[in-house]
């Protein structure tokens, strides 16, 4: 009676930890089973290849014939049955199977109940629990690619972090990214500070860096005058209908944050959302306008404040509202919204 012979491979990788095994049945019992382990560097599929070319050296070794070698690596079968792969490695597996015509090289679907590959998976979780290494290969030209490309990512973010170059870009960017390039010629300007900003100009041909506040005008500081004004109240369509509440962006002004001056009282404020009433009359009928500001929250509604904005110049856009809100400007009302605490998680929970 002949003997069907299967030598089912299998391979694991457990904690960074490689282990490989075969063990071969016949007449469904087990024979003998091997097993080792690989070095921590190589991949799965090093160890799969390998166990197909431990079974092949098996079995011209004991002599059997009619043999099938199991995977369930469909990748590691179609590498060997492949006619491109050129490394040395894989042809000496060729070289074996074109010498012995009757080994035949068969798949299985992993944990699908079959005996066989059951056995050899849990053989090769043993293996990579060993103490030793029984079987190393050398790194792959991809794995040498991707150390460097990790050496050359971790260098380039320590000299970043390290750069007395860069303070602003890092600001936004703490970390390195080989894939973004923007080419936005104003987007670079604010993400750098290199543009048309009185500090930059002034370090680089020693014109004015003043900003019209008196503060200097680093990207920074342009940068926190923009979030303020922006979160003003502005018209909005509907005015003929009644729409006259201008709200404004109530987070883009409480997140505004102004750092102190060394040696000065300037700065060290954030921002606090206020409405601005202002009791416009046309003739007999009363159009209350309700405006948003944000001001320093340092500031209160008190009488310097109304003198303030009783002197507020509006431009632009607003010239000729302007012109009208002129003789309203005396009977101004202005009340400032406290910053609300952000909630817990427990708080949420509560509530």
């Amino acid at each position: 009676m002949t003997e069907d012979h299967h030598i089912f491979t299998d391979c694991s990788k457990i904690w960074n930890r490689v282990g490989a095994a075969f063990v071969h049945c016949a007449n469904k019992q087990e024979i003998t089973k091997s097993q080792y382990r690989l070095a921590d560097h190589n991949t799965v599929y090093m160890a799969e290849v390998s166990a197909i070319h431990k079974a092949i050296d098996y079995i011209l070794d004991h002599e059997l014939y009619n043999a099938e070698i199991v995977s369930d690596s469909r990748s590691a079968l179609m590498t060997v049955e492949s006619l491109r792969d050129s490394r040395e490695f894989i042809w000496q597996i060729k070289k074996r199977l074109k010498d012995r015509e009757d080994i035949k090289l068969m798949s299985v679907r992993a944990h699908k109940g079959e005996m066989g590959n059951e056995r050899a998976d849990l053989l090769a979780k043993e293996a990579s629990n060993r103490d030793l290494i029984d079987v190393q290969f050398t790194y792959s030209k991809v794995q040498i690619r991707n150390i460097n490309n990790k050496k050359l990512t971790e260098n380039w973010q320590c000299r970043w972090m390290q750069s007395k170059n860069g303070k602003w870009t890092r600001l936004i960017y703490p970390e390195i990214n080989m894939t973004r390039l923007s080419a936005k010629f104003y987007y670079n300007q604010n993400i750098t500070g290199h543009g048309i900003f009185g500090a930059f100009l002034n370090r680089m041909f020693g014109k004015d860096c003043k900003c019209q506040c008196g503060e200097d005008e680093t990207i920074k500081h342009v940068l926190m005058v923009r979030l303020v004004l922006d979160s003003y109240g502005m018209p909005e369509s509907g005015i003929l209908g009644g729409n006259l509440k201008w709200l404004g962006q109530y987070d883009e002004c409480v997140g505004v944050q102004a750092p102190s001056k060394e040696n000065t009282s300037v700065g060290d404020f954030r921002g606090k959302y206020c409405t601005l009433q202002v009791p416009l009359k046309l003739g007999s009928v009363s159009h209350p306008i309700s405006i948003a500001v944000c001001l320093p929250d340092s500031c209160y509604p008190n009488k310097t404040n109304f003198n303030l904005l009783r002197k507020y110049n509006l431009n632009g856009s607003l010239v000729e509202v302007g012109k009208i809100l002129q003789s309203a400007f005396s009977n101004v009302t202005l009340t400032c919204k406290a910053t609300s605490r952000k909630l817990t998680a427990g708080a949420i929970v509560v509530m």
